[in-house]
């Protein structure tokens, strides 16, 4: 970026301050006295040069009387007719009459002072001559017509006095004009651009000026040796063209072009005022020391064509330059625009898109300072988001009032705030923050996003002076970006702040919801909904017998003073007591500055002991009953809550009402529920005190039991054999029933028994690894010939990653033999098969017979001991109603269970499924 040159901005600034001291009158009287003083040192220079009467090599004091009108204007024309006179009366060696002195005069100044009023006021011509159309009306009015105009009358006005012979009037005019263009092209450009760098003098204010003026000569260290070259190479040729001995028809004058033109096309026009002021001092010196001979008529045109060259040559150098410049000032401003675009649409937060923004406008708008703010109008208030200086880019994102940014009108109508002179302006109470110090001239461009005034970008400069339409045009585009990409960010905020603020709800919803003591639930409200709005203090406070009582509260440190033990007559809160207030109208109380409200007793010692700033309260409403209110309260700084935050405290303190009813109900159910749970224990130890009974009675019975029927079956087996003795047909009957009856009675009451272990658990599984087919084989080895004497045919399917399982061995056998029994029992025709699979966590034992099936409404009954589906007294299938029972039991004992899928009609399917991680005890 570049940077203005302080030290001459600071000696401007001083001479600025001190005319400003200094009456109008007396100023304008004192700079034409001044200006006499340097026509007069300037004119007996040019007379030391002077080979005739009104003869000169070049007069500068006509480029002087020109440069004034320019700066100062047209006011000063009245100079121009003293300096006449100073000349001809008190300067000049021959003495006119007092008419032709008269003449002479006004021929001056109404020439020179209407060619002027000319440029000035017709063909408006910027005078500070920055593009190639000044430069050339320039050269064409004040070089070329006017002091040819002026040299033939005043030529007239010396023949007249006698002075000149009239054969002599040509000769005579072109001498006086060549030699006035001269003086005029090499002083009045010069001296031009010189006073460029004190835009205040100057009458013609600029509108387009540069933030930098192009310097004159650049002493920069790396541009010195090519300046002393130059000024070596503009020596020489002076030296050669008019210092060396001439031979006859030959000019060596052409020497001085070559660096001349060099200058003017390398470096523009600045550069060639110098030269041509250079070459013109460096001539007359030359010639005057009578180093080479000299015509002084050629002379003269030699120097007036080496002049104007020298500026035409500058004037479109320094177009091209321009042209050039603006180009690339296009081509990077569009490219810098484009990676500010980019920039600041990637970019979600705030200060990340104003950090970014300052710095790429930095290298398109070279300003010492800019800075970014943001309006909120809501809250009167606006943000700092970004500054950027030389040195570097801070994102403070201060709060101030609006009132301390200054005038927002223009900023509101969509127009740029622009202050061109801060020494004569007031100054708004941020400006030192926004703008810095050193501001002698500022602009505000406004962030405008869909009509609305958002936020504002602060451009500063460290000197006085015009802001060029260019930085004002990129301004407004940069503007427009930096608003939108504003805008998007404010909207991605506000979405971004309604998803917390409804996880925030959500939050506390589940924390009160998930408790119900009441004390613990208060802790929680006041806990989360302190870390929601980041504030200092948090109050829930209840109302009772007149009376405001703090229940509990949250402090963000222990610095923060506490109210916990807090209580105050309801009488202190107006508000409260007020139907027409914002509490009982709106459901909300909001304090920005509590000091600010009716001081009562209690407002005053929340004030003054407990520093309370601002204060947000809500009531809680509990069953349409007023319960009390929660209150947000900042000790450290005021604060401004948005329409947003008052509706989330609001649903906040919705939720709060419904967490301290359940907890209210809860207290009031809990004695229920006490007197209910004891009742129900009670119950519950009767109840197994019963089945605890009953297990013992079973299990002795079964002893019992079984003893007797031992005998039974031993002797009818014995009888059967007929080991004594032979029995007819009838005998034999009547023994095969008893031993079946026997047998089945021993399988009810070994059932029993087992059933009666796993309910005590009293039944231990010998768990081990076995051979999956060894344990099958031998299952349908069992039942095989049963199967066949029914005309089944049993199968037996195994996969081949089936190899082994862990399982208690006579177990498993117990539970498949009877899922097979069952099948058997309940198949008349079709085939039983035995079908083994290996799952990842499993082994699966399914039994699939083609029998009768079960239909939907029998299948809940399946598993319930002593249940049949066949019940009735004629019933066709035998059994004693426990198998499928047990053998859950104990294929959950096993860590498994059976399944079972059958369809009435259709067959059954029955899966034991054992798990593969049992471990071996």
């Amino acid at each position: 970026m570049a940077v203005a040159n302080t030290a001459g901005s600071q000696i401007s600034q001083a001479i600025f301050q001190s005319q400003q001291l200094i009456p109008q009158p007396l100023r304008y009287l004192g700079l034409i006295e001044v200006f006499l003083i340097c026509w007069a040192v300037l004119d007996n220079i040019a007379l030391l040069f002077a080979s005739a009467p009104e003869i000169f090599v070049w007069y500068p004091p006509t480029g002087l009387s020109i440069t004034l009108i320019f700066v100062f204007g047209l006011r000063y024309i009245p100079a121009l007719f003293l300096s006449a006179l100073l000349h001809e009366y008190l300067l000049a060696s021959y003495d006119l009459g007092a008419t032709a002195l008269l003449v002479f005069s006004l021929v001056t100044t109404v020439g020179y002072g209407g060619a002027c009023a000319l440029l000035l006021r017709k063909i408006k011509i910027n005078p500070r001559l920055r593009t190639l159309r000044d430069v050339m009306w320039f050269v064409v009015v004040m070089t070329l017509v006017t002091p040819l105009l002026v040299g033939a009358l005043q030529t007239l006005n010396t023949i007249w006095q006698g002075i000149v012979p009239l054969s002599s009037w040509l000769i005579y005019t072109l001498h006086a004009w060549a030699g006035d263009a001269t003086g005029i092209a090499m002083l009045t450009p010069f001296l031009l651009v010189l006073l460029r760098r004190l835009p205040w003098i100057w009458a013609n204010k600029e509108k387009d000026a540069p933030v930098l003026e192009p310097p004159l000569i650049c002493l920069a260290p790396k541009q010195r040796p090519q300046l002393l070259l130059e000024i070596a190479a503009l020596s020489v040729a002076i030296f050669v063209a008019y210092g060396v001995q001439r031979r006859e028809n030959l000019d060596y004058s052409y020497f001085v072009f070559l660096p001349l033109i060099w200058i003017a096309i390398r470096h523009g026009f600045e550069r060639a005022v110098a030269a041509v002021l250079f070459i013109n001092i460096g001539v007359a010196i030359v010639i005057q020391s009578k180093l080479g001979d000299s015509n002084v008529f050629a002379l003269q045109f030699g120097m007036m064509a080496i002049s104007l060259t020298g500026i035409l040559l500058g004037g479109f150098a320094t177009q091209r330059m321009q042209a050039e410049t603006e180009l690339n000032y296009s081509a990077q401003r569009l490219q810098i625009l484009h990676k500010l675009d980019l920039a600041i649409l990637a970019m979600r937060s705030l200060s990340d898109i104003a950090a970014a923004a300052v710095v790429q406008i930095d290298q398109i708008i070279p300003c010492p300072r800019i800075s970014l703010v943001m309006f909120d109008f809501e809250k009167s208030e606006f943000t700092i988001l970004a500054i950027h200086t030389d040195s570097e880019t801070i994102v403070p994102e201060i709060r101030l009032p609006l009132t301390a940014f200054g005038e927002l009108e223009n900023l509101q109508r969509g127009e740029m705030n622009i202050v061109q002179k801060t020494l004569t302006s007031e100054m708004p109470t941020a400006a030192e923050l926004l703008l810095g110090n050193q501001v002698r001239a500022y602009i505000n461009v406004p962030l405008v996003a869909q009509g609305e005034l958002i936020g504002s970008l602060n451009l500063a400069q460290t000197s006085v002076g015009n802001f060029p339409p260019n930085l004002i045009e990129v301004a407004e585009q940069v503007a427009s970006l930096v608003a939108i990409a504003m805008q998007q960010a404010q909207l991605f905020e506000h979405i971004e702040r309604q998803a917390l603020q409804e996880r925030s709800l959500n939050q506390i919803s589940r924390t009160l919801n998930s408790s119900l003591d009441p004390q613990s639930v208060l802790c929680q409200i006041v806990r989360l909904t302190g870390e929601c709005f980041a504030v200092d203090r948090v109050v829930i406070f209840a109302f009772a017998h007149g009376q405001i009582r703090s229940l509990n509260e949250w402090r963000v440190n222990e610095e923060v003073v506490s109210l916990r033990d807090f209580t105050a007559p309801i009488a202190d809160w107006p508000d409260l007591l007020d139907p027409n207030s914002d509490f009982f109208c709106h459901h909300f109380f909001h304090a920005p500055n509590y000091a600010q409200e009716p001081l009562t007793p209690a407002r005053l010692y929340q004030i003054e002991h407990a520093q309370t700033r601002s204060v947000l309260s809500v009531p809680i409403f509990v069953r349409d009953q007023l319960f009390g209110g929660l209150s947000l309260q900042t000790t450290n700084t005021y604060r401004t809550f948005t329409s947003e935050e008052i509706n989330l405290l609001q649903q906040i303190s919705e939720q709060a009402a419904i967490a301290l009813y359940n907890a209210r109900s809860y207290e009031s159910l809990e004695e229920i529920v006490q007197q209910r749970t004891q009742e129900l224990e009670r119950e519950k130890q009767l109840s197994e005190a019963a089945n605890r009974a009953k297990t013992e009675f079973l299990s002795n019975m079964s002893h019992e039991l079984r003893t007797p029927l031992t005998g039974i079956l031993g002797f009818s087996s014995v009888l059967i054999e007929q080991v004594f003795g032979k029995l007819n047909d009838k005998q034999m009957q009547y023994l095969e029933i008893i031993s079946a009856s026997g047998n089945h009675l021993l399988e009810l009451i070994n059932d029993l028994l087992d059933l009666t272990k796993i309910e005590t658990a009293r039944e231990e599984l010998q768990l081990e690894q076995i051979l999956v087919a060894e344990v099958a084989d031998a299952c349908i080895s069992m039942l095989q010939e049963r199967a066949q004497a029914q005309g089944l045919k049993l199968k037996l399917q195994i996969a081949d990653n089936t190899t082994e399982c862990i399982a208690d061995k006579r177990r498993l056998k117990q539970i498949l033999v009877n899922l097979l029994v069952n099948a058997i029992k309940f198949t008349d025709l079709g085939s039983v098969t035995l079908d083994i699979t290996q799952t990842s966590t499993e082994i699966q034992f399914a039994v699939i017979d083609t029998g009768i099936g079960i239909s939907q409404e029998d299948l809940a009954k399946l598993f319930q001991p002593f249940q049949q589906l066949d019940s009735g007294l004629d019933r066709k299938y035998k059994g004693t109603g426990l198998g499928l029972a047990l053998s859950r039991k104990l294929a959950q004992l096993h860590g498994g269970d059976i399944t079972v899928h059958s369809e009435l009609g259709r067959g059954s399917c029955f899966t034991l499924h054992l798990p593969l991680n049992s471990h071996l005890t």
